[in-house]
């Protein structure tokens, strides 16, 4: 071995899975080396799935996530993301699951919560697990 290999098994040089949670395994490909730009990858981005389209009901209690013209995933939610939004549940279809759809769900929703200024209460246990995961969001905690 070189003096440039690694073990890109370690947990240091681990990459996020497409749902955006470490897997134990590592995630980078034969012959990818680790560089500092990599570490952008830990951040979520709404652009994962350039065709996932976040929408709220008039209600004002869910907002949905559509693919085209299927519905894949619901965010059930009560108060107003420009003050105090509590963030109850949130549901993925399994049929998309693994594909990254609910991180991406979830960054959108809580990037329209900071653009309208709001703060949030993450009931949901997924939204929990995603901000211990990127703690760039934790300052939208209420």
């Amino acid at each position: 071995m070189s003096d440039n290999s690694r073990d890109f098994h370690s947990k240091d040089f681990e990459f996020p899975d497409a749902a955006g949670y470490p897997d134990g395994k590592g995630t980078l490909d034969e012959g990818t080396a680790h560089s500092a730009d990599a570490n952008e990858l830990d951040e979520p981005s709404t652009d994962r799935d350039a065709d996932i389209v976040v929408s709220r009901d008039d209600s004002g209690s869910l907002y949905r996530a559509t693919l085209g013209d299927d519905e894949v995933a619901v965010m059930h939610v009560s108060g107003s993301p420009d003050s105090e939004l509590v963030i109850e549940s949130t549901v993925v279809d399994a049929a998309v699951r693994d594909r990254g759809i609910g991180t991406a769900f979830i960054a959108h929703v809580l990037d329209q919560v900071r653009e309208a200024g709001g703060r949030i209460v993450p009931e949901c246990s997924m939204v929990r697990s995603f901000l211990d995961e990127n703690p760039e969001y934790a300052d939208l905690r209420a």
